[in-house]
């Protein structure tokens, strides 16, 4: 049975055992769940609980949808403290390693754009210096959509990390308005020029079928196009595989993501994996 999206539960265990997120989380550390991608990912949710806050309002996201409510109003949300979110996290990782549990990366992500929280430096800042105290062999991650890339602080605290993967679903103004649902007005030339000069970005990207449909000849020529131009160290592509806030929304089959994959591959010439 599809369960129904917006949910506070935050997390379900699927037929084979792994924890993955579902809904909105309702804790700011939560975790560590079993990631296609990561391992044991312990992950930061540093948004008011019950709240999803993000530049982009994608009618696949597990979290649902938006609360527009917030948007444009930041400076009005009470975003948890710092200390609260790094306390929290040190809480988890200290209990993680009394119990022999294991962690293998510490990723931002949750409900929302992480970087989107207004001392983002500083909470990465907190997290590495955590991570040497507790877990030295963990990797620290940050999930991002792209597109607080032109902040100065926001570059600066992404090149601390191990890890950035930036989310590109679409490239023509059309398909990412379907897709993405940006919030603001968003040049796509002008984030992937950026994308292009970050250092070692990792690139992801949600194929679905539907109104936002993004498999089409012509976008993934343009798409192909800006991974040349950006020319990441991996590409991630999946589908949806779980409820959508938009029932519309359905599954590309794993044979077209395979497909898309080999023509990567072919043309970019960059690692390529699909979930």
């Amino acid at each position: 049975m599809r369960r129904r999206f917006g949910s506070q539960n935050g997390l379900r265990v699927l037929d084979e055992g792994r924890q993955v997120v579902h809904g909105l989380l309702p804790e700011y550390v939560f975790g560590p769940v079993d990631s296609r991608r990561y391992g044991k990912s312990l992950g930061v949710n540093p948004f008011p609980l019950g709240e999803k806050i993000c530049s982009f309002n994608c009618p696949y996201c597990e979290c649902g949808w938006t609360n527009k409510h917030w948007v444009g109003k930041h400076n009005e949300i009470l975003w948890p403290s710092l200390v609260t979110l790094l306390d929290e996290i040190e809480s988890r990782l200290k209990k993680a390693r009394e119990q022999g549990e294991q962690i293998d990366a510490i990723t931002f992500a949750g409900n929302g754009e992480p970087t989107l929280y207004p001392e983002f430096g500083e909470l990465i800042e907190g997290t590495l210096a955590l991570r040497k105290k507790w877990v030295p062999a963990a990797r620290v991650i940050v999930l991002t959509n792209a597109s607080e890339l032109h902040r100065t602080d926001i570059r600066e605290a992404l090149l601390k990390v191990d890890e950035t993967c930036m989310k590109l679903d679409a490239v023509s103004p059309e398909v990412v308005r379907a897709i993405n649902k940006p919030h603001s007005s968003l040049s796509m030339d002008s984030l992937i020029s950026l994308m292009q000069a970050f250092p070692s970005p990792v690139i992801q990207t949600m194929f679905v079928h539907g109104p936002s449909d993004n498999t089409g000849e012509k976008e993934i020529a343009l798409w192909i196009a800006a991974l040349i131009r950006i020319h990441p160290v991996r590409v991630d592509l999946y589908s949806i595989d779980r409820a959508a806030p938009d029932p519309r929304v359905s599954r590309v089959p794993a044979e077209t993501l395979q497909a898309i994959a080999d023509r990567v591959r072919r043309e970019v010439g960059v690692p390529v994996f699909v979930y």
